[in-house]
């Protein structure tokens, strides 16, 4: 399949502010929900999938849309000190954000392969309630 790289590249360069926007505002929401819940964390990182990814996830799922099919191009990671807590970051993405799909890998045998346990999901920001939030 062939793609437009150029295209792509336009596009994406065209929306990056856009991606940290979004990234800022869901790194905000969580932290201050998980704050406003008392659970300590270890690390709330967040990144915008790079350009050379993205072409390489669409070449190799031969993906025509990838600004519409890829759910991914900003992605976090939330680090728990404790297993218990898992649960409760897990209520808080469900609450704060509209969630698509979730694949839980705690019960998930690479544990012993790679040594920790992790919720991925895909999700959308709800609206936006800065009223709410300030």
């Amino acid at each position: 399949m062939k793609i437009d790289r150029e295209a792509i590249i336009r596009q994406y360069d065209a929306n990056q502010r856009d991606y940290e926007n979004v990234a800022e505002i869901v790194e905000y929401t969580l932290s201050e929900s998980i704050e406003r819940h008392r659970i300590k964390i270890h690390a709330l990182t967040s990144r915008i999938k790079g350009i050379d990814s993205l072409i390489d996830k669409v070449r190799r799922k031969e993906i025509t849309r990838p600004f519409e099919q890829i759910h991914d191009l900003i992605g976090f990671r939330i680090v728990c000190l404790f297993l218990s807590d898992l649960d409760r970051i897990r209520n808080i993405i469900r609450e704060e954000f509209d969630v698509f799909e979730e694949d839980d890998k705690v019960n998930d045998s690479e544990i012993q392969i790679f040594g920790y346990m992790s919720l991925h999901f895909k999700a959308g920001l709800r609206s936006f309630n800065f009223a709410k939030r300030l």
